[in-house]
């Protein structure tokens, strides 16, 4: 892959962006515009895998990032007393992460999963 990205709820995008299980149809030359992603039989039936596979793949490439992160702000200026950050002048916000980023972190968090699944036989 030239760009190390990848999408999630789809299997590819209408720019041409793929998820795991996308790029993996399009180097099969699977037609995956007429396919519904949310139909686990269909997809696993497509691409010749179990549909608990079909699955775990999805839930890893979907699910298992973090969307937002927290980030510290400082409060400037008077506190109300009643608030949480009440005698701190730090306080977290949940900020959402870009998408851009998110798209390079889920293809190496689904590099790292897929590496850590392949069984290296003269090792065993």
């Amino acid at each position: 892959m030239p760009d190390k990205r990848l999408i999630a709820a789809s299997l590819v995008s209408e720019e041409g962006e793929f998820c795991t299980l996308g790029v993996l149809g399009k180097a099969r030359g699977i037609d995956m515009e007429n396919i519904n992603p949310d139909d686990w039989d269909e997809v696993a039936q497509t691409f010749n895998m179990a549909p608990a596979m079909v699955r775990e793949i999805v839930y890893e490439n979907d699910e298992c990032l973090h969307t937002y992160e927290w980030v510290e702000h400082e409060i400037c200026g008077p506190v109300r007393q009643h608030w949480p950050e009440y005698g701190s002048h730090i306080r977290e916000v949940q900020v959402k992460v870009p998408e851009d980023v998110l798209a390079r972190k889920r293809w190496k968090h689904m590099k790292e999963w897929v590496d850590s699944a392949i069984v290296d036989k003269e090792k065993t």
